[in-house]
């Protein structure tokens, strides 16, 4: 799907809103298996939207550390 839509960028910040909570929630141990699917949508909306919304960059830096750092069983909370 974002690869059809990636030659129209205007069209990223609306599909932003509705992925972003979709992706999040698969950014959990019920997700695991689409991970590398959720790490590619990512970098469509770097590459090809015009702004992309840094909290929901920032989360998915979360949720990438969480899976790197403490593997699917295990509790991992962000200190900044």
């Amino acid at each position: 799907m974002l690869d059809s839509v990636s030659r129209l960028p205007h069209l990223f910040p609306q599909l932003e809103e509705i992925l972003f909570p979709i992706m999040q929630a698969m950014c959990s141990e019920e997700g695991q298996d689409v991970f590398e699917e959720i790490l590619e949508m990512i970098s469509y909306f770097t590459y090809f939207s015009p702004e992309v919304s840094f909290d929901c960059l920032l989360d998915f830096a979360h949720c990438g550390a969480h899976c790197v750092l403490c593997g699917p069983h295990l509790e991992f909370t962000l200190q900044v």
